[in-house]
């Protein structure tokens, strides 16, 4: 809707090109072409426009993101000076070295080697299991393996793409009696609103009639119930 505002009023639009000189995005390879457009009307005027991002790590195709947007970059702004970050701190060689052999198969995609200056590091294992209870026992005994041999467990960390992966992997981890700690609260599907609403009418099929219980389905779906209807702390039917 914004970009058919500008669109339809140039004076509109106008006016935020002169408030927004000088415009930078930031991870544009998730850019999805509406707002592709936007930067680019919005940059229009000035012309001062900056943008960082990493065609190798675009993931968000699913939702739209085009990383063609970030390549085509240069042939919509032939002006535009191109600084390459080639040099990672984060990882050790042989993890920047795996990296770079799997996104070096992708066709499309800016040409460019990265380095570090860490040192060479431990090499890098590749796992393939039939299904996630697998993996997860296999974490969970590898990791019981080293505290039984007397090594310390704190400088190890377990990364999961999501936190649903999380569930299958504390189970494992307290079968083997491996202590652990996380920085985010473990997902719990009863806590979830659906759930909860499926438990209140079950709760209220049973005779449960609390009013807590009743505003939590009253509307659900909307039978335009207000709560100021409901004065008392039990519900009659």
């Amino acid at each position: 809707k914004t970009v058919e505002l500008f669109e339809h009023n140039p004076d509109v639009l106008d006016t935020y090109q002169n408030r927004f000189r000088y415009i930078m995005v930031d991870e544009y390879q998730d850019t999805n072409h509406i707002q592709f457009l936007l930067v680019k009307m919005l940059a229009r005027k000035y012309r001062n426009l900056c943008v960082v991002g990493d065609d190798d790590q675009s993931i968000y195709h699913f939702r739209g993101a085009k990383p063609e947007i970030m390549l085509n970059f240069t042939k919509d702004y032939p002006k535009a000076e191109t600084v390459l970050w080639d040099i990672n701190y984060r990882c050790t060689k042989n993890v920047l070295q795996a990296a770079m052999n799997v996104v070096g198969c992708n066709q499309i995609r800016f040409k460019k080697r990265l380095s570090t200056p860490n040192e060479q590091g431990k090499p890098v294992k590749v796992m393939e299991f039939d299904n996630p209870r697998e993996e997860y026992v296999k974490i969970a005994a590898f990791l019981k393996k080293r505290l039984e041999a007397g090594e310390n467990l704190e400088d190890t960390a377990v990364l999961f793409r999501t936190n649903q992966e999380a569930e299958g992997l504390v189970g494992a981890l307290m079968e083997y009696q491996i202590p652990f700690t996380m920085k985010e609260q473990l997902p719990n599907l009863f806590r979830h609103w659906i759930s909860r609403n499926l438990m209140a009418y079950l709760k209220m099929a049973a005779g449960d009639r609390t009013r807590k219980l009743f505003l939590e389905i009253m509307n659900r779906p909307n039978r335009y119930i207000a709560r100021d209807a409901l004065t008392q702390t039990t519900i009659s039917f």
